[in-house]
Parts: C-alpha cells; sequence; structure tokens
C-alpha cells in the first residue's frame, strides 16, 4: 500500500496554511507535533489509513483527527471559530488537495466538537474527517 497518509499530510498542511479565513485566526501554525509552537495552533493528530480497494482500483480511505488548541484566555468562541473554518476549508473540498502521487475523490469533515480542559482555563476543540483516496 503507498503512502496515503503522507501524501495527505502534505496536501493537509499546504492546504490549511494557505486558507486565508483559517490563517487569519491561527497564523499559519498547522502542525504535526506542536512542541513549543505558540497558540492558537491546528495539529494533524491522526491518520488512519484503510485499504479500499475494488476489482479495478487500488485505494484507501483515511480517517483525519485534527486537534485545536487555544489560548486561555480566548474561551469556546475561539476554538469554535477555528474549527468552523477548518471544516469549511475541508468539507467536500478533495480539489483543494493536491494528495500526488494519488487522486482523493472526497473528503467529508464528519464532525468536530469543541470542550474545555481539565485545566478548566481552556479548551480544545476536535475534527474529524474521512478522504476517499484513489492510486494513480
Amino acid at each position: 500500500m503507498g503512502d496515503y497518509a503522507g501524501a495527505l499530510q502534505a496536501a493537509l498542511v499546504a492546504h490549511l496554511v494557505a486558507d486565508p479565513p483559517l490563517a487569519a485566526l491561527i497564523g499559519g501554525r498547522v502542525v504535526d507535533e506542536p512542541g513549543q509552537v505558540a497558540l492558537p495552533y491546528l495539529q494533524i493528530a491522526s491518520l488512519d489509513v484503510a485499504a479500499d480497494d475494488t476489482d479495478l482500483t487500488t485505494g484507501a480511505t483515511v480517517q483525519v483527527g485534527l486537534v485545536v488548541r487555544t489560548r486561555p484566555a480566548a474561551g469556546k468562541t475561539e476554538a469554535q471559530a477555528i474549527c468552523g473554518a477548518a471544516a469549511k476549508a475541508l468539507h467536500r473540498r478533495p480539489e483543494a488537495l493536491n494528495v500526488a502521487p494519488f487522486t482523493i475523490s472526497e473528503i467529508e469533515v464528519q464532525t468536530w466538537i469543541v470542550q474545555r480542559e481539565g485545566n478548566g482555563l481552556a479548551y480544545t476543540g476536535r475534527l474529524a474527517a474521512l478522504a476517499h483516496m484513489d492510486a494513480a
């Protein structure tokens, strides 16, 4: 099986960093490992690949998990705005993602949620999306 996850991750980062409404909220901070990144940011937290072959095509579905971390003082409103912008940038927009050498036939944001963190100060957003990819 090809590197569907690697191709999709690169495409997600490139597209989300370049999306003007999302960039206005997070300043282009789209990461796979947060390290010392300033808040707020969006993390590509998981890419779970499952084979999706037919008799005529080779492909995969990729479950995408995104996590939004916000500033403690900014609250739920900031997390909701970031989740909404990320969802709008991705939902049913496969043409926006260059996943070469693969093709992507669909990406759908299935759900997103914002919850208060255990410290009671900050909020975390979580988005789930599903991408359908084919070998070129």
